[in-house]
């Protein structure tokens, strides 16, 4: 989803805080503002208290706050990162780029290796200056739903975030994203 930011025109969106709060700006509507992904179950477990108290009922404590997220791996990160950070490397990766697939997939790095083994040229970077690679950008478009540039280079792969891109970059994506609209039905 998109997060919602306290409003200042005067900053840019990178100065404004994150911090959370729950406004009312109209009757009966809650709208959570700020937060970061990892305060985002404690934000909703409080917008959930706020709610029920105010529908007059008792509330009961979840319990996904002892939950692994969906993309956590079943078992101990140091064991199973090590045993995906070689199968990384083998199918192209650079070192630093194989980790932080790791980071940014967890468990569901999986689709990235069978792309990958499919399309090994992909396992290059986009950018030399940051590690994300082709295949990712390729799953954005075909498994993610990302139709516009700025769907795969901001909100898949923050490059657009990070720094300018080169003109061959961005021809590159409308060319996945091109030849995906003609497979899409």
């Amino acid at each position: 989803g998109v997060r919602t930011l306290q409003g200042d025109h005067a900053r840019k969106v990178g100065a404004v805080t994150r911090e959370w709060t729950l406004v009312q700006p109209a009757p009966g509507l809650l709208v959570p503002v700020g937060g970061k992904l990892t305060s985002a179950r404690v934000e909703a477990a409080r917008t959930l208290e706020v709610v029920v108290d105010r529908l007059g009922r008792a509330f009961a404590p979840g319990t996904t706050g002892q939950r692994l997220l969906p993309w956590a791996p079943r078992e101990p990160w140091a064991v199973w990162a090590r045993a995906h950070l070689s199968r990384g490397r083998r199918l192209g990766l650079d070192a630093a780029t194989a980790v932080a697939c790791l980071r940014r997939h967890g468990r569901h790095v999986e689709r990235l290796w069978r792309r990958l083994h499919q399309h090994p040229a992909e396992a290059a970077r986009i950018d030399p200056r940051y590690p994300f690679c082709w295949a990712e950008a390729a799953l954005a478009v075909r498994e993610e739903m990302a139709v516009t540039r700025s769907d795969v280079l901001r909100r898949r792969i923050p490059l657009e975030i990070l720094g300018t891109q080169p003109s061959a970059v961005a021809e590159r994506i409308d060319q996945l994203l091109a030849a995906q609209a003609v497979e899409r039905p």
